[in-house]
């Protein structure tokens, strides 16, 4: 998994893919493998597999806090904010003090409310 990491990172996408699903193989159960697969897929425009992966990986390690918080990021690319919330939000419910995933609950709370459009106040 760590060399399919390392590809990935120089943007052998094809390379990191073979590597982990050689990875698969062996742990077919790891969460992360299944993480990385989903970002890699989503880097192909391969988002309904990238959705697969990242529930796949989510469901193996449901108290991964980091699984989560990726995958609400990529459904915040995709314009799915609602979704992403409630992501994000289950991140937060397994480790409050994640910097990053606080960040991102701030951010989709913006454009959930600008994708709602002004409000209108009856007097």
């Amino acid at each position: 998994m760590n060399y399919g990491i390392q590809l990935m990172q120089r943007g052998d996408l094809v390379g990191a893919r073979n590597y982990f699903n050689q990875a698969l193989k062996i742990w077919p159960n790891y969460s992360y493998l299944h993480l990385n697969l989903a970002i890699v897929s989503s880097a192909e425009n391969l988002y309904q597999d990238a959705d697969k992966e990242f529930r796949l990986a989510n469901m193996l390690n449901p108290n991964n806090p980091t699984g989560y918080f990726f995958y609400a990021n990529w459904l915040k690319s995709k314009k799915r904010y609602s979704e992403a919330f409630v992501n994000v939000e289950k991140g937060i419910s397994l480790s409050p003090d994640y910097y990053g995933a606080k960040e991102l609950r701030e951010e989709l709370m913006g454009l959930e409310q600008e994708s709602r459009g002004p409000q209108v106040v009856n007097k």
